[in-house]
């Protein structure tokens, strides 16, 4: 093959073939298949060598995970993880996957429908779908399967009313002290935990006014961007002005957390979900939600203030179609008038 801008195309060719076969089972090992025609051997006339095994849906699919953890942290990984234990233990993990049919894919489905809830299914069947994509193989049936799962409607778990946000900062504040700030943030700025806990002084200004909010932390990635991966300058109350500067040591380094332990490491959430959490909500007889719960506790209370829902995402990091989609009963709310006195 010369070496100019034809050949390069023509190898460019050769290279995404190879890919693709490696990919479908179809790989020739001898390269013949893939030998180019200036040297009088087309590749289109010769046929794969049939002893090469066409790849299964297993191998496939561990293709694809072997992919995705060059690009996605580890906590989104485990949903592909656990779908590849699900296909290993299946009867389809060891079929062609070139020849999958509707069938098969409609069995799979069977078999592992009564282990998740309709979105985690589909969640599921979405992965499958993708991954026949990036394989670029012509029978995606899993696209199918993905439309045919339909999502029953699904009550939204009651946010914290201002009363019993004012009583679990009353009580944190008797029986876990260090942490009453923490909590204090979360209900006043709305943060998504991890965001808060990465926190870090150098994303204050000097005069406390005013964070940035552009990183999160968790258990699994350490470190990343936040959900989004957008940043966003947040306004703070005078009230969560006055907590910081009372917070900030002269000492305090940049890299310092703004949150942390009694023993100063850096708070984590099952730690805290176990030992001021739960058992807080256990004292004052609240219904059990989630901390996470603070911050659609926060956006709703701030919709119903009166604030517009673009300054609420503004704050929150939602975006605008998101706010309007989870929160669009808080923006217009119809009451039923008396029609019939």
């Amino acid at each position: 093959m010369i070496d100019c801008d034809e050949g390069r195309k023509e190898a460019q060719v050769i290279a995404k073939q190879v890919e693709l076969d490696l990919l479908a089972g179809g790989f020739d090992p001898t390269f013949r298949k893939y030998k180019s025609s200036a040297v009088g051997v087309s590749r289109v006339d010769v046929p794969p060598p049939s002893k090469t095994p066409p790849k299964t849906v297993e191998d496939l699919f561990e293709s694809f995970l072997a992919y995705k953890q060059e690009i996605l942290y580890k906590a989104s990984l485990q949903r592909y993880s656990a779908l590849l234990k699900h296909i290993k233990r299946s009867d389809i993990g060891k079929l062609p996957a070139s020849a999958l049919t509707p069938h098969d894919v409609a069995l799979f489905v069977s078999s592992i429908k009564s282990k998740y809830a309709a979105i985690s299914l589909k969640q599921r069947l979405i992965l499958l779908a993708a991954c026949w994509d990036w394989a670029e193989l012509p029978n995606n049936s899993w696209k199918a399967a993905v439309k045919a799962v339909k999502l029953p409607p699904k009550m939204r778990a009651k946010v914290f009313t201002q009363t019993e946000v004012q009583a679990i900062l009353s009580e944190i504040q008797r029986t876990f002290p260090h942490y009453w700030g923490f909590v204090l943030f979360l209900f006043g700025t709305g943060c998504r935990l991890g965001e808060a806990i990465g926190l870090q002084w150098k994303h204050v200004s000097d005069d406390c006014s005013t964070i940035w909010v552009g990183e999160a932390v968790t258990a699994l990635d350490g470190r990343k961007p936040t959900k989004t991966n957008q940043a966003r300058i947040i306004t703070l109350s005078p009230s969560l002005r006055n907590l910081l500067l009372g917070m900030k040591s002269i000492g305090a380094r940049p890299e310092d957390p703004l949150f942390t332990t009694e023993k100063g490491r850096p708070v984590m959430l099952t730690n805290f979900r176990l030992r001021v959490w739960k058992p807080t909500l256990q004292t004052l007889d609240i219904p059990y939600r989630p901390a996470s719960k603070a911050r659609a506790t926060f956006v709703t209370h701030c919709l119903q203030s009166g604030m517009a829902p673009i300054e609420v995402s503004a704050l929150s990091g939602h975006s605008t179609q998101v706010m309007y989609q989870h929160y669009a009963g808080l923006l217009s709310a119809p009451q039923i008038p008396e029609l019939y006195q």
